[in-house]
């Protein structure tokens, strides 16, 4: 199952661009595609190094000198080659409080997180990489619903035991609940995540279509593989996750 959002032309999408190329040929067809990968558009895996905390990244690297080489020196996407190969967990939060999805601004807490791994009926494990469900895209189908903060997302607490569970990759429909409500540390799980733990983060799956193919096959877990580009001083790269069952 292919968990990458959809991109198409016929809808605005921060980040990509999408144009066919005229082409004398009668035999073939041409086009150009430009991605901008992070943001709340386009499925994509982060550069650890792709966030700072007080000016330092991942492995205390200063700004400056991450940067010196006009691109990530340090941590960049190609460090995430050859790819993920690992157990993935769906965490389904609005399926555990009986609700269709949260609303904007909601914080997803470590009773959530219990509570979606007793439904999934398993336990997060070393090395899994989990895919925690808001619901978002539920949401984003409300004619007034708009992709912009205040966001729904996880709470630090959950950072804590995304570390306690020696979790290696951080997935789902949903980030750290913005506005953070803590004006220095305003990405948790980004500046915590990749700065002090060197985590992997797999932005913007659709986890409605994964937890449709979790419906069918009877279970919360599967294989998930993903491999980056190699954007060479890349801070991210477009993916398409696949989840196998």
């Amino acid at each position: 199952m292919a968990l990458a959002r959809p991109l198409t032309s016929t809808k605005v999408i921060p980040g990509y661009e999408f144009r066919l190329l005229t082409s004398e040929s009668p035999d073939a067809v041409e086009d150009e595609v430009r991605f901008a990968s992070h943001g709340f558009g386009i499925t994509h895996l982060d550069a650890v190094g792709h966030t700072l905390f007080q000016g330092r990244a991942f492995g205390g690297v200063p700004r400056d000198r991450l940067l010196a080489s006009g691109s990530l020196g340090y941590s960049d996407v190609t460090d995430l080659l050859p790819g993920i190969f690992t157990r993935g967990v769906l965490l389904d939060v609005p399926a555990a409080r009986g609700v269709d999805h949260l609303e904007p601004g909601e914080g997803i807490s470590m009773t959530d997180i219990a509570e979606a791994e007793s439904l999934a009926g398993t336990r997060v494990g070393s090395g899994d990489a989990i895919f925690i469900r808001s619901g978002i895209l539920e949401r984003l189908r409300r004619s007034d619903a708009t992709d912009t903060p205040p966001r729904e997302g996880i709470l630090p607490e959950v950072v804590q035991w995304i570390h306690d569970a020696e979790v290696a990759v951080f997935s789902g429909d949903c980030i750290e609940r913005l506005p953070s409500g803590y004006p220095e540390v305003p990405l948790p799980l980004h500046q915590i995540g990749h700065v002090a733990m060197g985590l992997v983060i797999l932005d913007n799956v659709d986890t409605d279509v994964l937890l449709r193919a979790c419906q069918i096959a009877g279970r919360s877990t599967f294989l998930v593989v993903c491999s980056p580009l190699p954007i060479v001083g890349g801070s991210a790269s477009p993916v398409n996750p696949l989840a196998i069952f």
